[in-house]
């Protein structure tokens, strides 16, 4: 019966109406740890979806590959958010990220890294979508407005938005604003 010793421990947590902060004690649980860059672009995803009626919204879709090796496909790629217009095949790459930006440190490029550009730009030329975004979290006084966007080489470029986790009317709002714009971020694919 040992093995019932865990979930017996979390059962008297509930029951008893206590917590699992840390503090001293016999009783011992066991911890449970969330991704929070799954959590964060499963969150924008879903208010995405609520957000835009009209369009798919997938994760984590695979569909391009950033090269041939040997006569077939290799390195998949696949994009946090994908969404695509239903009336008018249109598509939009996002990719979330769980860090922190600062709005007003551009010599440190805002804490964007390298790489997260570069990512972006592989799925901006690979799928063809003139417009890609980057997804960050919401910081009251460090990052609540959308970045100036960045422009890539060929007419592609990069729009870097936040994502206020704990706005319960329109979180998607820096996105979708994108997304009515005239020239939006729903660009044709191939």
């Amino acid at each position: 019966m040992v093995h019932y010793q865990h979930p017996l421990e979390w059962c008297r947590l509930i029951l008893d109406e206590e917590s699992t902060v840390p503090s001293a004690g016999k009783t011992g649980t066991i911890s449970i740890l969330f991704s929070m860059e799954k959590v964060f672009e499963d969150y924008v995803a879903a208010k995405l979806r609520q957000a835009l009626p009209g369009y798919w919204v997938r994760v984590q879709s695979a569909g391009e590959y950033l090269a041939k090796h040997n006569g077939g496909n290799i390195f998949a790629m696949r994009p946090d958010i994908m969404v695509e217009d239903k009336k008018r095949n249109r598509i939009c790459i996002a990719d979330t990220k769980w860090k922190l930006l600062n709005q007003r440190d551009r010599e440190n490029k805002y804490g964007i890294s390298q790489g997260d550009m570069y990512q972006l730009f592989a799925y901006a030329r690979k799928y063809d979508c003139k417009q890609v975004l980057l997804i960050y979290p919401h910081r009251d006084g460090y990052f609540d407005k959308a970045l100036q966007q960045f422009d890539f080489e060929d007419g592609y470029c990069l729009d870097v938005v936040p994502f206020n986790v704990l706005e319960n009317d329109d979180p998607c709002s820096p996105i979708t604003d994108l997304l009515n714009k005239s020239t939006g971020v729903a660009c044709d694919t191939k």
